[in-house]
């Protein structure tokens, strides 16, 4: 009679390092475009939010006779009582949006960043009343007249230090911005000229290249929108 031996056999560690790096690929290939659909999906969240926050910059200059006025950091997301500052935060509370907010009662991104506000303080000295912005003081769009309204915000394809050349401008005369800083709020590449305080803001394709990143979502009240708006609801002429 023969007997029959069996051997059992474990893993040796090189076997278990490849299952492992094996796992691991198989893993980030199935978790990356799960990742990137997330990232997407926050990014359609912000666009709805600041169109929410546009169509209430409306309805508040037709109920006021004008836009209201960035909130600063320590303000609770009230309007400033002295709009002497264009660039800001979204003054949420003014306009009566809900959201998640910050221990500073500041208006959140889908990112945890208060979404920003800048408005145009523009003065037309040929009309109205002289030191009113037009845009932020009461009826002043009333006395100056749509013909001399000349808002002063600038949104462009690219700049340079706060300069856009004819060729990049994607809108001027633009009366109002709001802003997502995205997930990444630095000021990397093009994103330094929308913290840069001046009148410019770029608006360029989404990219995580390094060095070039971009992920600012910006909406814009155009001069016309506006206008056609007030104009339906006898805001104006």
């Amino acid at each position: 009679m023969s007997v029959i031996s069996s051997v059992q056999r474990g893993f040796s560690l090189v076997e278990l390092a490849v299952v492992l790096v094996v796992v691991g690929l198989l893993l980030g290939m199935i978790l990356r475009p799960l990742g990137a659909g997330y990232e997407q999906s926050k990014r359609h969240q912000a666009m709805l939010q600041l169109d929410e926050i546009r169509d209430a910059l409306i309805g508040f200059a037709a109920a006021n006779g004008r836009l209201p006025c960035p909130a600063a950091a320590d303000s609770a997301g009230q309007e400033s009582q002295y709009c002497d500052e264009p660039h800001g935060f979204v003054p949420s509370a003014a306009l009566g949006i809900s959201g998640h907010f910050n221990s500073a009662g500041l208006l959140l991104d889908p990112w945890g960043n208060p979404l920003r506000y800048s408005v145009s303080l523009a003065d037309t000295d040929s009309a109205g009343t002289p030191g009113r912005p037009d845009f932020v003081s009461e009826n002043e769009m009333h006395e100056v007249g749509m013909s001399r309204l000349k808002a002063d915000l600038v949104i462009c394809a690219t700049a340079t230090q706060g300069t856009c050349s004819g060729g990049d401008i994607r809108a001027n005369q633009v009366p109002a911005v709001i802003y997502s800083l995205g997930k990444d709020p630095s000021a990397e590449g093009h994103q330094s000229e929308n913290l840069d305080s001046d009148g410019v803001f770029v608006v360029r394709s989404y990219s995580q290249i390094e060095g070039e990143r971009f992920d600012d979502i910006i909406v814009w009240l155009s001069d016309s929108l506006l206008f056609t708006r007030l104009l339906q609801a006898g805001t104006l002429p």
